[in-house]
C-alpha cells in the first residue's frame, strides 16, 4: 500500500485514558475546547 499512498505515523497508543496532544518537546498542548460532540446526551 505504501507504494501507492505515503504512510506516516501520527501518534501512538499508550496505557491510560483519553487523548493527549503533545508538541515536539513532549509538552501537553491539548486544546481546552474539543471538537463537536456528536453523541452528547445534553444539548
Amino acid at each position: 500500500m505504501a507504494d501507492v499512498w505515503p504512510i506516516h505515523v501520527v501518534g501512538r497508543v499508550v496505557t491510560g485514558q483519553g487523548v493527549t496532544l503533545l508538541d515536539a518537546d513532549g509538552q501537553d498542548i491539548t486544546p481546552q475546547t474539543r471538537g463537536y460532540q456528536h453523541f452528547r446526551e445534553t444539548p
